[in-house]
């Protein structure tokens, strides 16, 4: 078995698995082509036709929010410091 020797890296990917409602097997290959061969399909047909990033609503809420927070911690930096940072000068 090609990962039985890091059991704690298989263990969190079966607890992440049954976490998230996905399913882990165990497969066996003839050689490296046959596996480099299974990888190319999985990733043709589950990863390749989606989009690179597509923005979600949480997290452009997440990121307003961020970013607001951001500009609080700098004010507030700069109102006991006397000074703005470096690069905004």
């Amino acid at each position: 078995m090609l990962w039985e020797w890091d059991k704690s890296h298989i263990n969190r990917l079966l607890w992440h698995a049954k976490t998230f409602g996905r399913a882990v097997v165990q497969c066996s290959f003839v050689d490296w082509d046959a596996f480099a061969q299974a990888n190319q399909r999985i990733w043709t047909t589950s990863y390749q036709p989606r989009t690179l990033y597509a923005p979600w609503p949480t997290w452009q809420a997440w990121m307003a929010e961020h970013r607001a927070l951001i500009a609080t911690v700098q004010e507030v930096y700069e109102a006991q410091h006397g000074q703005q940072r470096d690069d905004q000068s």
